[in-house]
């Protein structure tokens, strides 16, 4: 018997023992831990494309406003302090609002490890170990056969975190029921196992996954506050730092932090007779982030390391210390998450987990059993910025443009005493 048999055969065992009694669970909590383990699936799934934009946006953003002004002197007569505000703004592509999401899906239907099937006297015996998980494996070679027949049609797009397209992904009963029941296999159970089979089938639901919807951002603005200490052999000390605070409802609670060094390259232009003035800088960063998400209270926490590398040239512009300055970046970020979620609204109340009108009670007081999703994202991009400073007293302003996977527009004002 071929693996595309064996699945039916599967599906038939388990069912009509599931109806004779010999599983202790009963058929509802069977179906909660269905719908727990699909939703794990495509949360896992949809997670990184969901977010993706967001890390390209961090990294481009937390990288930016290290270099304006002045080369770092190579001797000073005593240390000096810039204290300066740093806001950055960039606006979200439509690139950056959509991503094409996924339903799990599988090409064979894997029995193990969930359950073995063994034949004793030409009939089929399935020993199962995880009925749950043998189900949703079940599910997924439904939904790889129904998307190959252009019987079940995904979303065609879904909104990241920064735009907004309601989208769901529904488990097609109907063409569950009759995808089996065409089966060959189906036809030669006897009469007894077919209205034991279609009896378990009824019991699945047509339960609606809502994707979440998005943010519906156009722009992204930050700001940072940034402390220059120098100069030591031609090096400065840079620090940037945001205390832990509620930033908005978009991002939730949030912490920055960042060190570097800035060494020029303008103190050896006696011995290469640099034309411009240069300085090469490395920043190492650091973000913490949580958030509650949705009717449900889902809860976000990440946490990033982020890396940039530069060389940045500055050139005098006329008599009124005005710098034209340009660099060249290397930057990589490294966000390390831990999603944690129940199941959604509807399902809950499709499963009879919760009363219609959504409030718990100590029958019905809904999914109490948290899932975990961690998924890892990385991002390197390489950054071209060109901008102007200039001194007004002891202030400085400046402006700048980035080009890069996010386009940035900054500006700051700084103060040294």
């Amino acid at each position: 018997m071929g693996q595309r048999g064996w699945w039916c055969c599967a599906f038939v065992a388990l069912c009509c023992s599931r109806l004779l009694g010999a599983q202790t669970q009963p058929a509802d909590s069977l179906m909660v831990e269905v719908a727990r383990l699909f939703a794990y699936d495509l949360m896992r799934l949809n997670a990184i494309p969901f977010m993706q934009p967001l890390v390209v946006t961090v990294n481009a953003v937390s990288n930016a406003r290290f270099f304006c002004h002045e080369p770092v002197p190579r001797k000073v007569t005593r240390p000096y302090i810039r204290f300066g505000f740093h806001s950055m703004l960039g606006v979200i592509r439509e690139s950056q609002r959509t991503y094409v999401p996924q339903a799990p899906t599988d090409s064979l239907l894997r029995i193990e490890p969930y359950a073995h099937l063994r034949f004793v006297d030409g009939q089929p015996v399935l020993v199962v170990y995880d009925t749950a998980g043998l189900v949703v494996s079940l599910l997924r070679y439904l939904f790889y056969e129904g998307i190959r027949e252009d019987s079940i049609r995904l979303p065609e797009r879904a909104a990241t975190v920064f735009g907004y397209l309601p989208a769901a992904i529904t488990l097609p009963r109907d063409y569950f029921v009759n995808r089996i029941r065409r089966d060959p296999l189906y036809r030669q159970l006897s009469p007894a196992a077919r209205a034991a089979l279609d009896s378990a089938l009824s019991r699945i639901p047509a339960a609606r996954f809502d994707l979440p919807p998005g943010q519906n951002m156009q722009t992204l603005f930050a700001a940072v506050p940034q402390v220059e200490v120098g100069a030591l052999w031609g090096t400065e000390l840079l620090v940037r730092l945001i205390p832990p605070v509620q930033w908005d409802r978009n991002v939730g609670h949030f912490a920055f932090w960042g060190v570097g060094l800035t060494h020029s390259v303008t103190q050896y232009g006696e011995l290469v007779r640099l034309p411009v003035q240069g300085a090469v800088q490395l920043v190492y960063q650091g973000t913490t982030l949580r958030n509650t998400i949705g009717e449900t209270g889902a809860r976000l926490r990440a946490w990033a390391t982020i890396w940039s590398a530069n060389l940045h040239l500055a050139v005098p512009l006329g008599n009124w210390g005005t710098l034209c300055y340009a660099g060249a970046a290397w930057e990589r970020i490294r966000i390390e998450s831990e999603y944690t979620f129940v199941l959604p609204i509807q399902v809950q109340i499709q499963l009879g987990l919760l009363p219609a009108d959504k409030r718990p009670t100590p029958e019905q007081p809904g999914d109490t059993k948290p899932q975990v999703v961690r998924p890892v994202f990385t991002h390197t991009n390489w950054k071209f910025t060109l901008g102007l400073s200039q001194p007004l007293g002891p202030f400085l302003v400046t402006v700048d443009g980035s080009l890069s996977a996010f386009p940035l527009l900054s500006c700051g004002l700084m103060y040294r005493w």
